[in-house]
């Protein structure tokens, strides 16, 4: 009988140190997903405009309005954040060349890695010493700890090119405080060559006719809630019948 007793005793404090063990896995699971597996979706309004802008040996000279899909994936020490226009429309562009050289550029997917807790406050958003227009790469995330209470940068920055060539940038960031995502931007940008001035407009904004942080879980949030709450009710049943015939186990 007292074999018996020992028996359970074993089979009850090992079923107890599984569900502590499970319950803990859970959270930490959770936790991590939280943390590491986040996936937000925003969709942008944007608008290109190019006046007398020269690539090479073509001229760009046209707008283009679009829908601009970010979808932005959280991992521990990175970001990763993939583009590409889900619509577009184009105004102008006459020349064939152009034209072709444009709808390349929009039917391309791109794919940015941004480090973590690893930024300057020195070259936030975008840095001083370089011009967007001859560099792109547009700062979709900064992280949140480095912004300020008013998540809002203006740059206005002239670069000299040449005996006769000066480019003149006007550039504003806005950023979601709480994650770093990109809100809104506007770069304004106006070459002066001497001879015939060029300009390149790009405004992007969050799209206001659709919720631009949708969530796109990787996994079954209610199913990991499940799980801890299901392990903590075992456990809790568990404990109390133990507790309850304790005093049986004794005798």
């Amino acid at each position: 009988m007292k074999t018996l007793v020992n028996g359970k005793k074993v089979l009850y404090i090992t079923l107890f140190a599984v569900l502590i063990t499970l319950s803990t896995l859970s959270i930490v699971v959770l936790q991590g997903y939280w943390e590491t597996n986040r996936r937000i979706q925003v969709v942008y309004d944007s608008k290109i405009l190019f006046h007398n802008y020269i690539v090479g040996n073509i001229k760009l000279d046209g707008e283009i309005h679009g829908s601009l899909v970010a979808e932005y994936s959280f991992y521990k020490d990175i970001v990763i954040i993939e583009t590409h226009y889900e619509k577009y429309q184009l105004k102008g562009f006459n020349d064939p060349g152009a034209r072709n050289y444009i709808l390349s550029l929009l039917r391309e997917k791109v794919k940015r890695v941004y480090s973590r807790k690893n930024f300057s406050r020195n070259e936030i958003p975008y840095p001083r010493y370089k011009s967007f227009i001859l560099h792109g790469g547009l700062p979709y995330y900064v992280e949140p700890s480095f912004l300020n209470i008013d998540p809002i940068y203006r740059q206005r920055i002239i670069f000299s090119t040449g005996t006769n060539t000066s480019i003149l940038e006007d550039r504003m960031f806005k950023y979601d405080p709480d994650t770093g995502i990109l809100v809104e931007s506007i770069i304004k940008a106006k070459i002066h060559n001497g001879m015939e001035n060029e300009e390149y407009t790009w405004t992007l904004a969050a799209s206001s006719s659709s919720n631009p942080f949708y969530i796109l879980e990787t996994m079954n949030i209610e199913a990991l809630l499940t799980i801890v709450a299901l392990g903590i009710s075992i456990l809790t049943a568990i404990l109390a019948f133990y507790l309850d015939k304790r005093r049986g186990f004794r005798q």
